[in-house]
């Protein structure tokens, strides 16, 4: 994995370093609508967002900006940060993606480590620092896969709520296919990639404008 995994555990937490516990990407609403409402509805939203968005959308370009960057090539991850961010279809995703970027780029320059100039998104600030950090590909992709997972769930358990050996049993089971998720990010061409999960981006759109909610996104 690396020389130091400890690093790639802060990496890869929902809580810390930048604060992916704010964001449901439009779980809160499908809760809300009473579309997801208790653990199996749950676990059939969470392995949607893995299997049609995540390893659709970041896993692939994390394979992208991970290579770009361990050739030194900024302007390659620059040019793939330029695509994660069209391809986040909602203002929410948007800001979602710069907001946590933005934090993740801060603690790379606290941390003295080397950064391209012009990339800021999250997806490749994550694959930068993991490359600065000696962390294979196939782990930058579980490890992203789990910190997503880990955040869904946490989402999910506050919010239905679920109990929290549910929770951890749920999240078991979707980290048992991130392997597979994995490398089918790997298989994809550049015009292969996007998310195929309309509903959620609606109600990612109507989340902009819910009266009451805890999550950004």
């Amino acid at each position: 994995m690396t020389a130091q995994p400890w690093r790639f555990w802060q990496l890869i937490s929902a809580a810390l370093p930048v604060g992916a516990f704010q964001y449901s990407q439009g779980l809160e609403t499908a809760i809300e609508q009473g579309l997801v409402h208790d653990l199996d509805s749950a676990e059939l939203w969470l392995a949607a967002m893995l299997q049609r968005s995540v390893a659709q959308v970041d896993l692939p370009l994390l394979v992208r900006i991970h290579a770009a960057w361990s050739a030194q090539d900024a302007a390659q991850v620059r040019h793939w940060d330029q695509w994660s961010l069209a391809l986040r279809e909602t203002r929410e995703l948007r800001e979602e993606e710069m907001s946590m970027g933005s934090a993740l780029r801060r603690l790379g320059v606290s941390l003295d480590e080397t950064l391209p100039r012009e990339a800021e998104g999250f997806c490749a600030m994550f694959g930068v620092m993991a490359v600065n950090n000696r962390v294979s590909l196939s782990d930058t992709l579980a490890g992203y896969g789990w910190m997503w997972a880990e955040n869904a769930a946490l989402v999910a358990t506050k919010l239905i709520p679920l109990g929290h050996t549910q929770a951890q049993q749920m999240l078991r089971r979707l980290a048992d296919t991130l392997p597979e998720l994995a490398q089918l990010a790997q298989t994809l061409a550049d015009d292969e990639l996007g998310a195929a999960v309309p509903g959620a981006l609606i109600l990612s759109a109507q989340h902009e404008t819910q009266p009451s909610r805890l999550f950004r996104s």
